[in-house]
């Protein structure tokens, strides 16, 4: 957090799931030492890049918990391009076994 009235609880950390229980006095930005990807994605606002950090901007003041999780596009296109080959492999065993 920018502002040192701000409290910051960090409630689980992991490679790809962080949830954090956040208070703000008024507007602040939460900076995480976290690479920032787009993949990045939270219930609270917008994950924005901070000299290439994951942060969080808060306009107003805030007291909740924030969760955030990573997906990255390529994993997603690398499990449909998976699915699909499967899908064609069985539909031509199927064909060839008739």
């Amino acid at each position: 957090m920018l502002d040192p009235a701000s409290r910051l609880t960090i409630v689980k950390f992991s490679s790809d799931q962080l949830i954090l229980d956040v208070e703000t006095k008024g507007p602040d930005r939460l900076v995480l030492n976290q690479n920032y990807d787009r993949g990045w994605k939270t219930n609270h606002g917008v994950i924005e890049n901070y000299n290439d950090l994951l942060s969080v901007r808060f306009d107003k003041a805030f007291n909740g918990e924030i969760k955030a999780s990573y997906l990255p596009k390529v994993f997603i296109l690398g499990l449909t391009i998976s699915v699909l080959a499967l899908a064609g492999s069985v539909v031509f065993l199927i064909k060839a076994k008739k």
